[in-house]
């Protein structure tokens, strides 16, 4: 009984899903609401221990919270040099690589890209890029073509929205 119950909800739900996705262009508002109710909640971090307290007192604020992350961050991590990488070091096999950065190439590869991914550091959803990727295309193509051959990449490529994910061991220590 609990059975047929879970699957006739179940339809039921996807048959609303999708009344809401057929009226998408016509009630935006619909969707995004129903999507918002759908998101969790993120999680907090828990207070972190102060470093050299030997785990005897925390961090009082969120600002704290996030300065002792962010130096754990920066101890891990590499500091990007901004210097183009040396195209002259790649080996005589790999200098016949070509990448071919065609419209028809960046179309193909924008409409594979899933739709349910959260946007990056430049706020765009996958819906959009989709949308417009007639006309982005051989914009697109330019500029990735003119990245590979200057080997220089935008500054704004070079930036990420970093989040706090607890691994395993205390919750308490910077590091996990």
């Amino acid at each position: 009984m609990s059975n047929q119950l879970r699957l006739i909800t179940r339809k039921r739900i996807k048959i609303h899903e999708k009344f809401i996705r057929n009226q998408v262009k016509e009630n935006p508002k619909r969707y995004w609401q129903y999507v918002n109710n759908k998101r969790q909640a993120k999680s907090t971090v828990s207070n972190l221990y102060k470093a050299g307290t030997n785990k005897k007192e925390f961090y009082e604020s969120d600002i704290e919270n996030a300065t002792a992350l962010g130096k754990q961050f920066y101890s891990v991590f590499t500091i990007d040099t901004n210097e183009p990488c040396d195209v002259e070091q790649i080996s005589d096999a790999d200098s016949k690589l070509s990448i071919d950065f065609s419209k028809e190439v960046i179309l193909e590869k924008i409409n594979f890209l899933k739709e349910n991914i959260s946007p990056g550091t430049d706020e765009v959803s996958v819906r959009i890029l989709k949308e417009l990727a007639e006309e982005l295309a051989p914009c697109l193509s330019i500029i990735f073509q003119n990245s590979y051959n200057t080997s220089k990449i935008p500054n704004s490529w070079k930036d990420a929205n970093i989040s706090a994910i607890f691994k395993k061991g205390d919750r308490h220590e910077a590091e996990n």
